[in-house]
């Protein structure tokens, strides 16, 4: 095994705060971003998909 035996703990606390973020930063990045795109007026040409959050048919469900 090439991995050092342990951590220090300065190491430890910043590999534990950049797994929080990528944990909490990917689904907070996809569900603001369907938010966004949720809140956009409604037009026509729109080539994305909505997820009509609210109404009676959503695509999460």
């Amino acid at each position: 095994d090439l991995r050092p035996a342990s951590l220090e703990k300065g190491q430890e606390t910043l590999r534990l705060r950049v797994y929080a973020c990528y944990a909490w930063g990917g689904p907070l990045l996809v569900a603001g971003l369907a938010a966004l795109l949720d809140h956009l007026p409604p037009q026509d040409n729109y080539t994305f998909l909505r997820p009509r959050f609210g109404e009676k048919q959503c695509w999460f469900y």
